[in-house]
């Protein structure tokens, strides 16, 4: 029982921690504190790609608080770090100065990963789902 309430919590612990995140990166950027000492490689490169993280994982895992815990736990354990390092990953390979009318920007890389991320996650929920109500109809063999 205790297990099950430390995950509800780290659960909403990620979830405020990653609005908090998003809604500061997204205000730091908006009233302009970032146009004065902000050059362009550091808000194309890391305060884009980071805000765009955030914000889809608060998405990600606030469609976590609704559903049981050993859903959230079993993706936190497994799905999430492989996801965030993937995704680290795949977004440092990308230029700062992208050009071109079919390269992809950094935040544009984070935002198309996280969508592939959020849709494993709903195909993880979907098949954990329907695994456990064909276990439960399942007859059991007497002997």
């Amino acid at each position: 029982m205790k297990n099950i309430k430390t995950y509800k919590v780290v659960n909403k612990v990620l979830f405020l921690s990653s609005v908090v995140v998003a809604f500061s990166i997204y205000t730091f950027v908006k009233l302009g504190y970032c146009a004065e000492f902000c050059s362009l490689d550091y808000k194309v490169g890391i305060i884009n790609p980071a805000y765009q993280y955030f914000l889809l994982l608060t998405i990600i895992s606030g469609i976590f608080l609704f559903l049981p815990v050993r859903y959230f736990k079993t993706w936190f354990k497994y799905l999430l770090p492989v996801a965030t390092i993937l995704t680290f990953i795949h977004a440092s390979g990308v230029s700062v100065n992208t050009s071109g009318v079919l390269s992809m920007s950094r935040a544009e890389v984070v935002r198309f990963d996280m969508t592939i991320f959020g849709v494993a996650s709903l195909f993880f929920v979907i098949t954990s789902y329907l695994k456990e109500k064909l276990k439960s109809k399942k007859p059991e063999i007497k002997k």
